[in-house]
């Protein structure tokens, strides 16, 4: 009986999951953690690069069987797809701006600027929707854009938008040292892998409790 229940869970399948085409540090540690938790249930994840739009669209349609991840809010506004409970990273959000930061800076101060992001991404999207901002094809153009005096700051995620701070040294900048935000990123899976969900849910429970997770990465 214990041979028959693990069969449809054994080291032939395949899951098909979206993930960042970008360069992503973030989305790397996602994919480690992921591959270590679908291992333990016998199941292969092939992680598929894609724009953050398309990714998110391809697996709602059920085109792909899931996304890496997404913030928490996503399972209520698009309900074919399924959130795994435990959270596989957390994100830092972080200012740069030009020349002279302060200490810190809250949303609400922010969204006073002129702003640019890296389009695509769904936690600064939803932020920032109030307001005008300038998207750009990554975090590279966004510091530019700062650079050249276009916006007053960019905001992103903290280990990626510091890696592109460290590409381009000659760039006026200065970085808030506080982060804006905290943001803990789920991953998702579509409506018809429910009950891997909850499989998956149990798996990274216990990896949390083992201290296998880092969702609260250094910002």
């Amino acid at each position: 009986m214990l041979i028959l229940l693990a069969m449809p869970s054994s080291a032939s399948t395949v899951l098909r999951l979206g993930r960042s085409e970008q360069p992503s540090e973030l989305t790397d540690r996602a994919e480690t953690v992921l591959r270590v938790a679908y291992q333990r249930l016998g199941i292969i994840p092939r992680f598929e690069p894609y724009p953050l739009r398309r990714s998110l669209a391809l697996a709602a349609k059920g085109e792909l069987d899931g996304d890496t991840m997404r913030v928490a809010e996503l399972a209520d506004e698009i309900p074919s797809l399924v959130r795994v409970g435990i959270p596989v990273v957390s994100l830092s959000v972080v200012a740069y701006g030009y020349d002279d930061c302060p200490n810190q800076i809250s949303w609400a101060q922010l969204l006073t600027k002129r702003l640019v992001h890296e389009r695509g991404v769904l936690v600064l999207e939803r932020r920032t929707r109030q307001v005008a901002v300038l998207n750009s094809a990554g975090n590279d153009d966004a510091l530019r854009m700062v650079s050249e005096g276009l916006a007053d700051y960019a905001v992103g995620v903290g280990v990626e938008l510091d890696a592109a701070r460290e590409r381009h040294p000659r760039y006026r900048l200065c970085r808030v040292p506080t982060p804006v935000e905290q943001v803990p990123l789920y991953h998702y899976l579509h409506e018809r892998h429910r009950g891997l969900a909850a499989r998956l849910t149990g798996v990274l429970e216990a990896m949390q409790r083992k201290g296998e997770l880092a969702i609260s990465p250094a910002p």
